[in-house]
């Protein structure tokens, strides 16, 4: 768990630990191995504030974006990871779920925006 959390908290933007760790406990190893080995970022953004849309695959940055604060989009983004991490299969383009595992089709998605931590390595996703 530690260095998934370390691999997230280092490129995402506003990371919040305390906002992260709970709902990424909750994640099974078996999910979370594949999700560190091909460097996936799980990142919670208080700022995804409805249901539509609370939980956000960004394909082309290998990141997972859920409101923690949103009821139902931890365990959305717990289940599309086990999806992925079961298929192997991760997405190059951006999925948007409902808290109720819905597909939303067709609406605005805010840009993902890293975090370099004074670096440039966590930039070149």
């Amino acid at each position: 768990y530690k260095a998934v959390l370390d691999q997230s908290s280092n490129t995402c933007k506003d990371y919040s630990g305390a906002k992260a760790e709970p709902d990424i406990r909750k994640v099974p190893i078996n999910v979370l191995r594949p999700v560190y080995e091909h460097q996936i970022l799980l990142c919670p953004n208080t700022k995804l504030a409805d249901a539509e849309g609370s939980v956000i695959w960004y394909g082309n940055h290998k990141a997972m974006i859920w409101n923690p604060e949103t009821s139902g989009a931890a365990d959305t983004m717990n289940k599309k990871l086990g999806d992925m991490a079961h298929d192997d299969s991760y997405p190059s383009g951006i999925e948007v779920w409902t808290t109720k595992g819905d597909q939303v089709k067709g609406g605005l998605v805010p840009a993902f925006d890293v975090s370099c931590m004074g670096t440039d390595e966590g930039c070149n996703q």
